[in-house]
């Protein structure tokens, strides 16, 4: 037996090793600005400097993550690749409870190493926000461990602070924690035919452990000034997505690159025997509430069912290695369509992928006066700048999302307080020409390349 742990073992480590090195390949040579890394990692700066989120500055999710980021960001001297490097140590850590899970169920490592190639070319997933900053993916590893505690009867409080830690990571993963908490419930009456009473004895400390956690934790946020308005409000301000544009969406953006996981997770949550039914409750409770429940809806929101698909993924396949096909067979199957799907797009996304502008723009920056002007944080981050302060001094998006903007006078008083002003596409956009004018005449431009400018006060 110990023989085939350790196998199974060498097996998840090099599966583990394998993405820390794809990931890391372009390290120092990507920046994905579009993406809110600028936004939260800045936020984390803020939050070690002592300021109080919600009060003292916009903050849009819950800082628990962020006050552990903040405090990494200022242990590394805020060098961004380092940091990357140990982010990406932490995200793919999920590939061990996954691994470990499908293995519990099927005893077979084969389907196990394929439930991480499932999860290891979820596009979607992995091709922006597995190193670049991100509330889902950083909040994946305790739903994992979380979960890979339940299955295998080992501590249920444990498991439980663990669920309430990737409840507090963001707000619409308390959904997703109550649904995973659902799912249990109701597989073990109906699947597992087990008393009302036996159920509550079993899972009550999983249970009051997740819901201590997050309920003082959220209370806690709601107490301090403008928490309800930052956490709740501002969820509610978002324009309301009509359903069948997010169906569209699915079919249009997600199932393009996407759509391996999302069959195979999906067919084995259909076809999963009453051994493992809480993960087909879970990934059909899951996909209906992010798709459905909230105002909005991205593609990117997908990403938090990346858990439970891979396992389903890899149960499924286990089951059909018995039934109908040989294991050579199935796995040389689900490598050539995910090959076919994804291979092509991902190394674009992750190999050959090069951003030099963004780089000379950093060099750049970092040879002018602070604070710095800017609606991208990621820009000073990189550059160890200081950001002259307003109140969304780390979220400008917000302005994006609510269709507001700041007046004209905040512009004016903000630009007073700076001595250096990045104006790129999102700012551009933002500013109307009497404050563009008020820039040009009290600052130099020292830097345009056509798409941007960098501004250095006079």
């Amino acid at each position: 037996m110990s023989t085939k742990i350790n196998k199974s073992f060498l097996i998840a480590a090099i599966l583990y090793l394998t993405n820390i090195a794809i990931q890391n390949y372009n390290l120092g040579k990507i920046v994905d600005v579009f993406t809110d890394e600028g936004v939260y990692l800045y936020s984390a700066k803020l939050l070690i400097q002592g300021l109080i989120p919600f009060k003292d500055f916009f903050l849009a999710q819950p800082p628990f993550l962020l006050y552990i980021v903040g405090a990494i960001q200022l242990i590394t001297g805020y060098n961004m690749e380092l940091f990357r490097f140990l982010y990406t140590l932490w995200v793919f850590s999920a590939i061990f409870p996954i691994f470990f899970i499908v293995r519990y169920f099927t005893k077979d490592n084969l389907a196990a190493t394929l439930s991480i190639l499932f999860f290891s070319t979820f596009s979607e997933l992995v091709q922006w926000d597995m190193h670049s900053f991100a509330y889902r993916q950083a909040s994946l590893p305790f739903l994992a461990f979380s979960i890979l505690l339940i299955v295998i009867k080992r501590s249920k409080i444990l498991a439980g602070l663990l669920l309430g830690l990737f409840a507090i990571s963001l707000i619409s993963n308390i959904f997703i924690a109550l649904s995973l908490i659902i799912s249990l419930l109701l597989s073990q009456y109906l699947i597992e035919k087990k008393k009302i009473s036996q159920i509550i004895t079993e899972f009550s400390p999983f249970v009051l452990a997740f819901s201590l956690i997050s309920t003082l934790t959220y209370l806690g946020m709601l107490l301090i000034p403008h928490g309800y308005d930052n956490l709740i409000g501002y969820q509610l301000q978002r324009p309301f997505l009509p359903f069948a544009i997010r169906i569209e969406w699915v079919k249009l953006y997600t199932l393009n690159y996407n759509w391996p996981i999302l069959i195979f997770g999906l067919l084995g949550s259909l076809f999963i025997n009453k051994k493992i039914g809480l993960f087909g409750l879970f990934n059909i409770f899951s996909l209906l509430t992010i798709i459905f429940l909230g105002r909005s809806y991205y593609p990117h929101y997908l990403t938090i069912l990346a858990v439970g698909l891979s396992v389903s993924c890899g149960i499924l396949i286990s089951y059909l290695n018995k039934i109908i096909i040989t294991k050579v067979i199935s796995a040389s199957f689900i490598i050539l369509i995910i090959y076919q799907t994804s291979y092509a797009y991902l190394k674009t996304q992750l190999i050959d992928e090069r951003v030099p502008g963004f780089f000379s723009m950093v060099t750049r920056l970092t040879r002018t006066p602070q604070p710095l002007f800017t609606f991208e944080p990621i820009y000073g981050l990189y550059a160890k700048k200081d950001l002259t302060f307003h109140y969304n001094v780390a979220d400008m998006r917000y302005f994006r999302v609510t269709g507001k903007n700041l007046k004209e006078k905040d512009y004016f008083r903000i630009i007073q307080n700076s001595n250096s002003i990045l104006i790129e596409p999102f700012a551009s956009s933002y500013l109307n020409q009497e404050v563009l004018n008020y820039i040009k005449i009290n600052f130099k431009k020292i830097y345009d390349d056509g798409t941007n400018s960098i501004y250095a006060k006079i």
